[in-house]
Formats: C-alpha cells, structure tokens, sequence
C-alpha cells in the first residue's frame, strides 16, 4: 500500500451536521483533487469509519446527539481507529477548549477562504502522517 506522503490523493471524512458545510467540502474535493467522503452525524460517521477509514477525519465540534469531542474520543479509545489523523473544523466558541483536550491533531476555522483551508488540510495532514503512526488509543476497550 502506497503511504499518504507518496500520493496526490488524499482521503478525507467530513463529518459536519450542516447540509452547507458538507456540500462546501464535497466542491472543494472535485475542485483540488480530495476523495471527499461525508457524514451528517457522529453515528453514521463511525459506521463510515469502520468500513473504510480514510487519510483524515475533517470534525465539527457542534452537532446534535453525539457531539465532535465525545465522537474524537470514542475514536481515540479505538485501537484500529486511534492513529486517525482528526483535525477539529469548527466556527464554535467552543474550538479553544476542545484543542486542550489533547484529542485533536490540528484545527482548521471554518472562515477560511477555500484554497487556504485546502492548503491548510493538506500541510497538517503530511504533517502527521510524516510523524508515523504513534498515537496509541487513550484506553483500549479490548485490554483486560
């Protein structure tokens, strides 16, 4: 399997309760090259996840029912989903506080204009790719 640093393409779950966000996403893949995939909410995000993880989870903080910290936690206690590059993509009050939780691998505004945002995913994804796989999940549930 050919590593995220040697390819052009890179895999992306936007998982965004917003119709507008998730079709803004679904531009931007067409337009720069992105295998953009979407989900409307945590749950069908992590049935998404289970199936074919992708390079990078794009997460909205603010989503009813499960929100984007509680589902970055649930992917961080995963032992098969914890290495996940997770970026917090969000317009909330709420972006400091979830970036101090240490579960989040970088974090993109929703504000930004659409090429810097592109460029922006594609630096902080290689970026974590290149560091190698060494997040370990927080606690795993199939340890005794």
């Amino acid at each position: 399997m050919q590593s995220l640093l040697d390819r052009e393409t890179l895999t992306l779950l936007v998982v965004d309760d917003g119709p507008a966000d998730r079709l803004r996403w679904d531009l931007l893949g067409r337009r720069h090259g992105l295998d953009v995939r979407t989900a409307a909410s945590a749950r069908e995000a992590m049935e998404r996840l289970q199936d074919d993880p992708p390079d990078a989870v794009l997460m909205d903080l603010d989503m009813p029912g499960t929100d984007g910290v509680a589902a970055t936690q649930y992917l961080r206690d995963d032992p098969e989903l914890a290495r996940l590059t997770v970026v917090c993509h969000s317009g909330s009050d709420r972006t400091q506080a979830a970036m101090q939780t240490g579960l989040f691998d970088g974090e993109l505004p929703k504000d930004l204009p659409d090429d810097q945002l592109v460029a922006d995913l594609r630096v902080l994804v290689r970026r974590c790719s290149a560091k190698g796989a060494g997040r370990q999940p927080r606690n795993p549930r199939n340890s005794g």
